[in-house]
């Protein structure tokens, strides 16, 4: 497990698919991309488009193969392919739970489909949940990190940080 491995880009696929229609070689396409030959048969096997009535449009498209390898690397896929999960999830926030509450009873009651509050998070600041305000519901966290005492007095004071979806504000109380 030494190696890194990089995902292929959209223009190494639109490479891929250009030299697939000029039926090169598999292990000469991995060369030129400086690829291993399994890493392109993978992608070929897996982004593939296939139509059952339209037979001439099957094979190799550079944005259809990047489509869908987006839709795969969705980490959260569950909340996009299932809306009444995000509806569900939406209306708890909008209770006030917070998502670690949400995905602790989710694991609680063994809800077939079910995702961490890391999950929740993910979606709330993403694009499809900056789109929809998702992040508006997460509930306001207030911390008070420690005391810090100033020179010359002998009260401590307390910095707060309060955390909403407009940002963090940082106050001082004596």
């Amino acid at each position: 497990m030494g190696t890194h491995y990089c995902h292929l880009k959209l223009d190494e696929r639109r490479k891929l698919a250009k030299w697939l229609e000029a039926k090169m070689p598999i292990s000469e396409i991995a060369d030129r991309l400086g690829r291993d030959p399994s890493t392109i048969y993978r992608d070929i096997k897996r982004n593939r488009y296939t139509d059952n009535e339209l037979l001439e449009l099957n094979g190799y498209h550079a944005l259809v193969a990047q489509d869908k390898y987006e839709q795969r690397r969705a980490i959260h896929r569950n909340m996009i392919i299932h809306p009444d999960l995000k509806a569900a999830i939406e209306d708890r926030l909008k209770a006030g739970w917070s998502p670690e509450q949400i995905a602790g009873r989710m694991r609680l009651e063994r809800h077939p489909i079910r995702v961490s509050h890391e999950t929740i998070y993910r979606f709330a600041y993403s694009k499809d949940g900056r789109d929809e305000q998702f992040y508006r519901h997460l509930p306001n966290t207030e911390v008070v990190i420690g005391h810090v005492v100033t020179a010359g007095t002998t009260e401590p004071t307390y910095l707060t940080v309060k955390a909403c979806h407009t940002g963090l504000s940082v106050s001082q109380n004596a």
